[in-house]
């Protein structure tokens, strides 16, 4: 089934809004940020557009499952790929795990918490302090029946995502105009003020906030399965941006100017708020929108999470079992059933705070090294992915939506189609000495299809398999072909951007954990400042000089490299400001699938 722009909004707007509304903003308000999370929201809002328009331009290049995982594969090689891609699981994972223990809480309001109090005196098990003190089996239920409804296949997950989220969407509205009818100014004035936690409190909140936004990234993942996705991937994720930019910062504004954020409670944060405030119905009508919102981003989260294995699975850099389809069903089962018990369990006996801190680390790092990967991709001598085919821009372009192993399309063989739509003889991508592609089962030419209405033009793929899923160079251009950037030039753009990356680092923890030191004059804070600042300008303007690839692409980020270094330093700023905890515990993770991919 061929998804288009609105399956992919309800998608990217089901996946973000439900976690960002009714799960991030309550926490990042009461223990982050308090009133200041709107500028959190404002920052976070800012970081993810600048990423968006790398995603944009590497989802217009390499159109294929995996969204950041495959880009990196294609652009930085295996290691990168692996941190990427089980970072990626790890996110998505504790994303249900979250939104799953939300949505018991939510159902608890309709039960006067008896639902807790009863787990609580009769399953009570630990008082660790990451674990929960009794299993949650609401949540856990709720996760596999979602699991099954993602297992039943896209036409009732899509059915599903687009009522629910269409309704959650009109409460969430609700909320703000609500909100708006009862602003007191002393909640964003009163002591400790504005800014109770700081500057860092700020930061720290939209790192965990950024997750919300990045729900493009499930946009992207759903590449190979839209319609003409050169166009409709970016307009989906600057569409979808935009909206949830717009909800995320008036549901803020409207709960934080109406109700003391001091005073807001661990579980239903924002129903109860209402509640207290003494805005009569507002609990059970809010807690409806969040059931509603969490259900959606419950199916959009388990939709997008088996792709990502899938993807990895089929490079074998995880077991094999993962990248294999059912016969009958045609979907990856393994990839479905499993992660969604392992998400299950988590979000039954882990603490809501424990799965909220680490959610955030996955995320960025994909983010981070997708715009990573946008400057080597243009400053490099050889070119990598799709490529726009003419130069009028209403004449049509070439998608292969199915990735042809082999040989990649170069200038030299990339067929254009003739006034009658048909393929010619010569039009078909050949093998330099054959003039066929290999197959390690058969050898056969490729075929050219025209899909009805369809600007592009999509090619039938023969897959070969690769040792150990080593699958970077098959997207490559051959390296004969000259373009403006030299090996030269290449390393030198190289060297800059990594001491880019490693005065970005100096700079964020020098303002996060030395800013106390630069407030009160000490001499070596301010010279680390100015130097790691004269080092980043001077790093950007010499990767700014350097010749760019002049290849013509459907889709390109604007004002390179100002773009992708700007949202490289705020990235990096967020992931300064997680806790050490978060750190270790997403180390050990990373460790964990390493050990298991031996």
């Amino acid at each position: 089934m061929e998804k288009t722009i609105v399956t992919l909004l309800t998608y990217r707007i089901g996946n973000s809004l439900g976690i960002g509304v009714y799960v991030i903003i309550g926490h990042i308000v009461k223990y982050d940020a308090g009133p200041s999370a709107v500028l959190s929201i404002l920052f976070a809002g800012v970081a993810a557009f600048l990423a968006g328009l790398c995603y944009a331009e590497c989802s217009a290049r390499i159109p294929r499952t995996g969204s950041s995982y495959i880009y990196t594969y294609a652009t930085l090689g295996e290691l990168c790929a692996f941190v990427v891609g089980w970072g990626m699981i790890l996110e998505n994972m504790l994303g249900v795990a979250a939104t799953a223990k939300a949505w018991s809480q939510y159902i608890d309001v309709f039960f006067n918490g008896s639902i807790h109090r009863y787990l609580d005196d009769n399953l009570r098990w630990t008082s660790a302090p990451i674990l929960s003190e009794s299993p949650d089996l609401v949540a856990f239920g709720i996760v596999l029946l979602c699991t099954m409804v993602v297992f039943l296949g896209i036409k009732v997950s899509a059915v599903l995502s687009v009522t629910l989220s269409i309704f959650s969407g009109l409460i969430m509205i609700c909320i703000i105009c609500v909100g708006f009818f009862h602003v007191k100014h002393e909640n964003w004035i009163e002591p400790p003020g504005f800014f109770p936690h700081g500057f860092t409190g700020v930061l720290s909140a939209s790192a965990t906030l950024y997750y919300g936004f990045i729900g493009f990234d499930s946009v992207a993942l759903l590449s190979e399965e839209t319609k003409e996705p050169i166009k409709t991937i970016p307009t989906a994720i600057f569409v979808s941006l935009i909206i949830c930019f717009l909800l995320y910062f008036g549901v803020t504004s409207a709960v934080t100017l109406a109700c003391s954020w001091n005073k807001f409670s661990d579980d239903a944060t924002i129903s109860k708020a209402y509640d207290v405030r003494g805005i009569h119905g507002a609990l059970q009508v809010i807690s409806v929108g969040g059931l509603l919102a969490l259900t959606a981003a419950l199916i959009a989260l388990l939709f997008a999470l088996p792709r990502t294995i899938y993807a990895m699975g089929k490079d074998r850099l995880i077991f094999k079992c993962f990248g294999t389809t059912n016969y009958c069903t045609n979907v990856s089962v393994t990839s479905i059933v499993l992660p969604g018990i392992i998400s299950a369990i988590l979000s039954s006996i882990f603490k809501f705070n424990i799965l909220i801190d680490v959610l955030s680390i996955g995320t960025l790092m994909a983010s981070t090294t997708v715009v990573i990967c946008v400057v080597c991709l243009r400053y490099q001598p050889v070119h990598i992915g799709l490529y726009q085919e003419y130069e009028d821009p209403d004449d049509k372009f070439v998608q292969c939506t199915e990735f042809v192993y082999a040989n990649f399309m170069t200038p030299q063989n990339t067929s254009r189609v003739n006034s009658e739509n048909q393929c010619k003889k010569s039009d078909v991508m050949k093998h330099p000495s054959t003039g066929y592609c290999n197959n390690s089962l058969e050898t056969r030419p490729l075929k050219c299809q025209i899909p009805r209405g369809s600007t592009y033009q999509k090619m039938d793929s023969v897959i070969s398999s690769t040792s150990a899923g080593s699958i970077s160079s098959l997207f490559q251009l051959p390296p004969e072909i000259v373009y403006e950037p030299s090996q030269t030039s290449w390393l030198t753009t190289s060297v800059a951007l990594v001491t880019y990356l490693m005065s970005s680092v100096l700079l964020s923890l020098l303002t996060i954990f030395g800013g106390c030191y630069i407030i009160e004059g000490a001499w070596w804070a301010i010279f680390l400042l100015v130097l790691s600042v004269i080092i980043l300008t001077s790093t950007m303007i010499i990767i700014f000089k350097q010749p760019q690839n002049q290849t013509k692409l459907l889709f390109g980020t604007p004002y390179l490299p100002f773009v992708p270094l700007l949202a490289l330093l705020m990235n990096i700023f967020m992931l300064s400001s997680l806790s050490s905890e978060a750190w270790i515990r997403f180390s050990i993770w990373i460790f964990l699938g390493n050990f298991l991919n031996l």
